[in-house]
């Protein structure tokens, strides 16, 4: 029994869906090439929303000083995998996930042109939606 309740415990402060709002501030500003925008909310990102899932994905774009947009969008490629799993519904918030085989990554924007975070203005509608 006691096991039991370890597990249900576990199980549902795992349940936590990740809101998208910080996220897509961060794609949108590496789209734009905005460093300083996208460090910013990156931080919020990392000090409000996941907790876990810095242990559990063994997330070190927390822990690293980010000091240029290219090391940014690198861990933009394991903050993208996190949101992608485990995140809320992404139709019924207009959100699809998309796809940049040049950076062999992925994100989530809202549904429409593709806005490449891993590429900015060099290749800002390379991708597609998957």
């Amino acid at each position: 029994m006691k096991a039991l309740l370890i597990v249900l415990i576990t199980t549902l402060s795992y349940a936590h869906d990740l809101s998208y709002t910080r996220y897509l501030k961060v794609q949108k500003s590496l789209a734009s090439d905005d460093f300083q925008s996208a460090k910013e909310v990156w931080k919020e990102i990392c000090s409000k929303e996941l907790g876990h899932y810095v242990k559990d994905f063994k997330f070190q774009g927390c822990t690293k000083d980010l000091n240029s947009i290219k090391a940014l969008r690198e861990s933009f490629k394991t903050l993208s995998q996190i949101y992608i799993r485990n995140g809320e519904s992404l139709k019924k918030q207009g959100l699809a996930i998309y796809e940049c085989p040049m950076a062999k990554a992925k994100w989530i924007q809202k549904v429409g042109t593709v806005t490449n975070p891993y590429y900015g203005s060099k290749m800002l509608n390379c991708g597609r939606k998957l």
